[in-house]
């Protein structure tokens, strides 16, 4: 075999074994996990609706805040506008699934946030130990603001770690118009209107004061939302963030474009 041919054969067992290599190193990540996969058969969802149709009606009832008849005939009306695409990849979530989780949703007032993953982490320790050797506090101040890091909503707010003042006044809007449909579609069901409230809970007319008045609102009816931990900040974290709110539109603290652009 003369040079050449043996400077090519070695070439193409290298290439050869760097593919194989690469072909090692890049494996297709599962998309989705097995036991996650059997969601549509061993789902909660599926095995717990299902048992209480059959074998529990009236707890069926207090899961879902309203009659299974009451039920159906919302899903028909929402069906098409919360109705998702299946693909290749994966199916959506069926429409009845999802009326299902947002009454849940609903009657219970809970919510989960994904900020607790960050009150492990080393950085937030270093943050409230304060040993990453930041810099000085902010100048001029009348309290002492430090220097902070900027996150989103999904994070607790702490001295060292800012997030915007949450101001959505659209989705507040968004969210009483659609919970006060729901109250007046089940207050005007005769089949869920037990369930949702015992008679007399609720003013009639401008004669008669409903019992809630002095009471308060019965457990079976939809709860407060449950405020999540982003909102139990202290009072020094929230002293600091307005001491920025009054900075940033100080002679002080403002740049001339600012207000173009918030």
């Amino acid at each position: 075999m003369s040079h050449r041919r043996r400077r090519a054969a070695a070439a193409a067992v290298f290439i050869a074994i760097s593919r194989k290599q690469r072909r090692e190193k890049t494996r297709k990540r599962i998309w989705v996990k097995e036991w996650i996969a059997k969601r549509p058969t061993f789902g909660a969802y599926t095995m717990l609706l299902e048992e209480l149709r059959s074998e529990d009606p009236k707890q069926l009832k207090i899961f879902l805040r309203m009659s299974e008849t009451d039920f159906n005939f919302l899903l028909q009306l929402v069906s098409d506008k919360i109705s998702k695409l299946d693909t290749n990849m994966r199916e959506s979530n069926k429409p009845k699934e999802r009326k299902v989780l947002t009454l849940r949703f609903l009657a219970t007032g809970r919510r989960i946030s994904d900020g607790g993953v960050f009150n492990d982490c080393g950085l937030s320790t270093a943050l409230q130990e304060n040993t990453l050797n930041l810099p000085p506090p902010l100048s001029g101040r009348t309290k002492q603001v430090p220097y902070v890091v900027v996150a989103d909503d999904a994070f607790a707010l702490k001295p060292h770690l800012m997030k915007p003042i949450p101001l959505a006044p659209e989705k507040v809007k968004i969210i009483i118009t659609t919970i006060c449909v729901l109250h007046n579609f089940l207050m005007s069901r005769k089949t869920s209107t037990n369930l949702y409230v015992q008679p007399g809970t609720f003013d009639v007319e401008s004669d008669e004061n409903g019992s809630w008045r002095n009471k308060g609102l019965p457990k079976k009816n939809l709860l407060p939302l449950q405020n999540g931990s982003a909102h139990n900040y202290s009072v020094t974290a929230k002293e600091i963030r307005e001491e920025f709110r009054d900075y940033f539109v100080s002679a002080e603290g403002e740049v001339s474009w600012q207000y173009k652009h918030i």
